[in-house]
């Protein structure tokens, strides 16, 4: 699953954007890690992606709200199964 992310550029954070299908918030921080927030309904994320302070808003309202997971990398141009990671690439990568 590939999440179009939109600059932020604000407080630490490098990029946002969100899945509402998915409810899904992805977001990566100026230190490279991008971390990926499930069932994080669509006002949550409107109110974060518009805040003025973001990352003030991530640490009060999502931090420790949802659970979150490390986006994964992607892979010869696509999004990664996770194979990769634990096998190496596939031979036609």
């Amino acid at each position: 699953m590939t999440i179009e992310r939109k600059p932020i550029r604000r407080g630490g954070i490098k990029s946002a954007g969100y899945d509402s299908a998915a409810r899904i918030l992805e977001i990566e921080f100026d230190s490279g890690r991008t971390l990926q927030y499930s069932g994080v309904g669509a006002e949550i994320a409107r109110r974060f992606l518009t805040s003025a302070a973001p990352a003030s808003y991530w640490r009060d309202n999502i931090e420790e709200e949802f659970a979150s997971r490390p986006a994964s990398p992607k892979v010869a141009g696509r999004d990664s199964d996770g194979v990769a990671d634990v096998f190496g690439p596939t031979p036609e990568e």
